[in-house]
């Protein structure tokens, strides 16, 4: 019962009011916005508000409020200090904004071509509208990606049961220790991501004097990962993964293995810092060196090996084999 109909009551002889022991709720922003609105008699807008912005980085701003609502979006041409926390949120999940820092090191503030441009290769990786507007969709993600948590706004996250591959490039073992393998990525799961870890082994000795090559400087370990929406389309990259060895070890005789663990997460670990172009070596993916505390039990192996001869008229190059029945065997 509300505080007025009790008021009423004890006013006409009924029971005598009492408070209520629920705590009254605080009209949010966005309420007292509609109220506003409505007693100016300004049209209140019908779609139901998508939530909160919980980014420290993001949250305190009515307007990048109003625009994580589409209520409206920000678009091109804007400026102001709602612009520049977008930039700095970009800038701090991995794009680079040169044009738009200022030479004391802030951001302009100013929504020209290079913010534009940035936004819509945003939304490509993330897999979303490619509309180059900053709405729901733009600052749900940045959001989710700043706080570790699921993107606010989207349908709760179904966890993978199961996650393949399907050969985009099949696997080619060239000469002198090349190696080439694409392929794209299958999986139940939806709303989340998948994580990969990658270690790289090289090792390798001359062919004139058998002394260490010194390849071992290839050696990588890193984790890398991909955007899965909620119709479960996976993006980040086309193909959306390519193992490699780039090598073309003229001289040499040696042998390399890469070992990619397999994750399914709800959202990222926003303590391992995952930011775009943060491995070189990740081709511009989601990636980090720093090991996430969230991955739970990997879904699939996938495990690829050769040793090469690269000596003279002798260029051998021979796949590797592997025993353990959860990894991926190779064609003998």
């Amino acid at each position: 019962m509300y505080e007025w109909e009790r008021e009423r009551l004890a006013r006409e002889g009924g029971k005598p009011a009492r408070s209520s022991s629920r705590p009254r709720e605080r009209l949010g922003n966005r309420a007292l916005l509609t109220l506003l609105r409505a007693s100016a008699g300004q049209p209140i807008v019908s779609r139901p508000v998508a939530g909160d912005l919980r980014s420290t980085d993001l949250r305190d701003d009515d307007r990048l409020q109003q625009a994580f609502d589409n209520q409206p979006p920000i678009r091109f041409g804007a400026s102001g200090d709602p612009v520049r926390k977008v930039q700095q949120a970009l800038a701090d999940v991995g794009f680079s904004l040169p044009r738009s820092t200022q030479p004391g090191g802030g951001l302009d503030g100013v929504f020209g071509d290079e913010t534009l441009k940035i936004v819509r290769g945003f939304q490509k990786r993330q897999g979303i509208a490619v509309d180059g507007e900053v709405g729901h969709q733009v600052l749900g993600e940045l959001d989710g990606l700043l706080t570790g948590m699921v993107a606010p706004g989207t349908p709760t996250p179904t966890a993978a049961s199961s996650i393949s591959t399907v050969d985009v490039r099949p696997q080619s073992f060239k000469p002198c220790g090349g190696f080439d393998w694409a392929i794209n990525w299958n999986t139940d799961g939806k709303n989340g991501y998948i994580v990969q870890e990658i270690t790289k082994t090289v090792a390798g000795n001359f062919c004139s004097d058998k002394s260490d090559a010194g390849l071992s400087i290839l050696d990588d370990h890193y984790w890398e990962a991909w955007r899965v929406q909620s119709d479960g389309s996976v993006h980040g990259s086309d193909p959306n993964d390519t193992f490699g060895t780039g090598l073309n070890a003229e001289g040499i005789t040696g042998s390399w293995t890469i070992t990619g663990n397999v994750f399914w997460v709800s959202s990222l670990d926003a303590a391992a810092n995952f930011r775009f172009n943060n491995v070189e070596t990740a081709g511009g993916l989601l990636s980090t060196r720093t090991p996430p505390d969230n991955l739970g039990s990997s879904l699939l192996v996938r495990r690829v090996g050769g040793t090469w001869t690269c000596c003279g008229d002798d260029k051998s190059h021979v796949p590797m084999t592997f025993e353990d029945p959860k990894q991926k065997e190779q064609p003998k």
